[in-house]
């Protein structure tokens, strides 16, 4: 009788015991994958995040664009304070710092989404694939290191070109709003918004549709290497963390085991804080040449090649001057979206896991 009570077992504790281990198995978001969300709760959280962020960081987008975009016969800024209280003093906040933020609103809301849900997708479908070679016991030449690496490039590169592909028509337009002022006395109703940029890409240029895609492989080419590195960087360092800190501190390395509904921040929030700040300041000084000659080719009239518009800038503004322009206002936009954006991704996908009640059913 002794031993038959020893080995029943109430069904709630087998049921608890299992949720229990399914939960330490749950570390942070390099071992999250979009089956184990809530995929309603997760997109909604991050493009919210995304928007916040945007709205912040818009006016020094406006500023970096003004500064990229000036003719050498036109006001050259001294620097981007210069900017940004001239722009405010003649031009205002909203009409002036705020220029063509409803387009990037809607660009934000139309491309988040798909960012998201590609770079989780494909991250799963990686990961099945290298676990379905193992079982099948292939002999592929590389390691289980290399198929991670392998994975967050591949993850990263694709959300990256779906990212793109729905934003850069956005984008186009939202510059060409930003380089002209909100009253313009060449249009005939006074003021230049966004029905006049349509007509101006679509029918004065003569492109149709093609037009709003200017610069569109030349922004793969920023951005494509740059979403590769930066999340190939964050989830590297917290798969190494997770390595160094030993099963003894497993209420660091997985917060999600033991506060499964109220996650915390470990030290991976702050050390994907840091990675996200060096990372994103690199790639950008990196990609600033790149990133001024899209600007142009986004806000000329006519389509011209990406040679003869650097031998333009070149001669107008000088090499160095030219190329660089923009640089410090631009990673004020870039380092706190990244840093900001990625470490509230880290916190959103630990709350979008998906719960389970005794019967192991989602609620």
């Amino acid at each position: 009788m002794v031993k038959d009570k020893k080995v029943s077992k109430n069904p709630s504790s087998k049921s608890n015991d299992s949720l229990t281990s399914n939960k330490k198995n749950a570390h942070n978001s390099n071992t999250l994958y979009w089956s184990d969300l809530n995929k309603t709760k997760f997109i909604s959280l991050v493009t919210l995040s995304s928007w916040s962020i945007r709205t912040t960081i818009h006016p020094f987008i406006l500023i970096k664009t003004r500064m990229q975009c000036v003719q050498q016969e036109e006001q050259v800024y001294k620097n981007i304070y210069d900017a940004g209280r001239t722009i405010l003093k003649k031009e205002g906040l909203f009409k002036g710092l705020f220029r063509g933020y409803t387009v990037a609103f809607a660009g934000i809301i139309l491309a988040e989404p798909f960012y998201f849900a590609a770079l989780e997708i494909t991250r799963e479908k990686l990961d099945k694939y290298w676990k379905q070679k193992k079982n099948e016991k292939n002999q592929h030449s590389f390691t289980k290191n290399q198929q991670d690496l392998i994975t967050s490039i591949v993850a990263g590169g694709i959300s990256s070109v779906v990212q793109y592909t729905i934003l850069v028509p956005c984008d186009l337009m939202m510059q060409r709003l930003m380089i002209k002022p909100y009253y313009d006395r060449e249009t005939p109703s006074g003021r230049y918004g966004v029905r006049n940029v349509i007509d101006s890409v679509y029918h004065k240029s003569g492109d149709g549709l093609r037009g709003f895609y200017k610069g569109y492989l030349i922004t793969l080419a920023i951005n494509v290497p740059f979403s590769s590195i930066i999340w190939t960087l964050y989830w590297r360092i917290q798969h190494h963390l997770e390595i160094i800190l030993t099963r003894k501190y497993d209420y660091i390395t997985s917060p999600l085991s033991d506060k499964f509904h109220s996650p915390s921040f470990s030290p991976y929030f702050f050390s994907g804080f840091l990675l996200a700040v060096l990372a994103s300041g690199i790639a950008s000084l990196i990609t600033q040449p790149i990133d001024v000659l899209k600007t142009r080719l986004q806000v000329q009239k006519q389509r011209t090649s990406v040679l003869h518009t650097l031998l333009t800038l070149v001669k107008q503004r000088g090499a160095l001057r030219g190329l660089m322009s923009g640089t410090l206002p631009r990673a004020m936009m870039v380092i706190p979206n990244c840093t900001v954006l990625m470490s509230l991704y880290e916190y959103v996908k630990r709350i979008s896991v998906k719960t389970h009640d005794n019967d192991g059913h989602n609620i």
